[in-house]
């Protein structure tokens, strides 16, 4: 039967999860709930008293005011924690075939083929390093451009430094803000970073690795980690320093680390299928991709995601909102964020 379920909960069935992810974790959860005001609700599956699988769900709005029920939103891939295939298929069954609907637009960012009520779409690229060698064997995977990039850092004398302080994820804020006005794209509120710090780094399930030149962060990456993963969630970088190839020296440091502590897998995130660009700047480190298709509830599949595609800046608002931004202060970007961010969710 369905039934909600607490936090802590949640907490221990996914704790013993074998693919677990740092999405699954519940920081990650709060930090959603907590940043964006998204009602939050965790669906469990029970047989006899036991916890046997469960989703957690929020309620977002689109900037027309449309409602979508989304697992999760912001959410690159979130598999349904399970204790058995048989168990999972129930869940998604009984949540399918809930009378009333319960969920408006229900859209889980998992891979469903075993319920009939599912509708598939694919919009992007999952792309994985793995982790489980050695330094030695995956920079032969390298590209030769991305070798010589890498070389070209070291020798230009970029400091690369790992932190998870409080004071190097505002560092990081800052030049992510830089980059998204660049880009003319409205910024996560700040205060997203600061629960990502409270719920997740603060407790050891991330940090900053940042590249310095004159004791100035020029380029960063966050990343983010729970079981065996570990999740690159942003990078930035400041185009005025983009000659030392700081990026490149970012995630080689993030590949170098994620070894050293025994990760096995890392998780470069999502790519639009419409961006070869970065899909091949992906798979010349080495990256591992493959579709990745969310599951809707109820909907036709030409209706697409209802994630906002950053590449594309979908909509006459958005659009003008961009080019508003790209020439006015970085306080722009900002506000921009606090506005429209969550609806893009």
């Amino acid at each position: 039967m369905l039934t909600e379920i607490s936090m802590d909960e949640w907490e221990k069935l996914v704790d013993h999860l074998p693919d677990k992810m740092v999405f699954h974790h519940s920081g990650w959860l709060l930090t959603l709930s907590e940043t964006y005001h998204f009602p939050l609700h965790i669906i469990g599956y029970k047989e006899n008293g036991r916890l046997l699988s469960a989703l957690p769900m929020m309620q977002v709005r689109s900037l027309r005011g449309e409602k979508h029920t989304v697992s999760l939103p912001f959410t690159d891939f979130l598999s349904v924690p399970a204790v058995t295939p048989e168990a999972r298929t129930n869940l998604l069954q009984e949540i399918g075939s809930a009378p009333g609907n319960h969920w408006e637009k229900l859209e889980i960012r998992d891979h469903i083929t075993d319920n009939r009520s599912w509708h598939l779409v694919q919009s992007d690229w999952l792309h994985m390093i793995d982790l489980s060698g050695d330094m030695t064997v995956l920079e032969k995977r390298f590209s030769s451009n991305h070798r010589k990039s890498l070389a070209v850092a070291k020798k230009r004398g970029a400091e690369p430094r790992i932190s998870t302080d409080e004071k190097s994820v505002h560092d990081f804020y800052a030049l992510h803000v830089k980059t998204r006005k660049r880009k003319g794209l409205p910024v996560q509120p700040k205060r997203f970073f600061d629960k990502i710090y409270q719920h997740l780094i603060q407790g050891g399930h991330g940090g900053i690795v940042g590249v310095y030149t004159q004791n100035q962060m020029v380029a960063g990456g966050l990343y983010l980690t729970y079981g065996d993963v570990m999740t690159i969630k942003f990078n930035a970088s400041d185009s005025d320093y983009l000659h030392l190839r700081p990026n490149h020296l970012v995630y080689y440091e993030l590949m170098r680390l994620g070894m050293s502590q025994g990760y096995k897998q890392l998780d470069w995130g999502k790519t639009a299928v419409s961006n070869e660009g970065l899909r091949q700047f992906k798979l010349g480190w080495g990256a591992v991709e493959k579709p990745l298709f969310y599951s809707h509830l109820g909907t036709n599949t030409a209706e697409g995601t209802t994630e906002y595609d950053e590449t594309a800046q979908v909509g006459g608002l958005l659009r003008y909102v961009s080019w508003v931004i790209k020439v006015s202060p970085a306080f722009v970007c900002r506000w921009a964020g606090e506005l429209f961010y969550r609806y893009l969710s």
